[in-house]
């Protein structure tokens, strides 16, 4: 079982702390919202997503979604009532092409602020696994 969005925010703004960084280093803290291990009620989803970024604030981090359409689509059905409450959009569409041109809106995200374009089939700088994002 999952813990609750509160405490599972909690515990990880602890062990970044533990780990020597200050909560005003903390910047933006991302929910990464992909199709994993998600239940099939998509309400539900919404519920435990919206929980999570009001754990967040509450934690006193800017928060963002970091997300694809596609996932979007099968975790909330194209729900829009994160994206008044989490409007910075981190998404994932991997064409290989930096900037945001190809952008289509979905749950209720008109722009976005960072693209990840490129997935882990590539090495940079002798790291591996390597995933390439754009920000402008």
């Amino acid at each position: 079982m999952h813990k609750p969005p509160r405490a599972q925010i909690a515990a990880v703004v602890s062990a970044l702390q533990q780990d020597g960084v200050p909560a005003h280093r903390l910047g933006t803290y991302w929910l990464d919202i992909e199709t994993f291990e998600w239940p099939k009620n998509s309400t539900a989803n919404v519920g435990f997503i919206l929980d999570m970024v009001d754990a967040v604030k509450r934690a006193g981090l800017r928060v963002g979604v970091y997300s694809g359409a596609r996932s979007w689509k099968a975790i909330t059905n194209d729900s829009y009532s994160v994206s008044s409450q989490a409007p910075l959009l981190w998404y994932a569409h991997y064409d290989g092409v930096s900037g945001t041109g190809d952008f289509s809106p979905f749950g209720g995200w008109t722009a976005p602020v960072r693209k990840q374009f490129m997935g882990t089939q590539r090495e940079f700088c002798g790291v591996r696994q390597v995933e390439l994002d754009w920000a402008p």
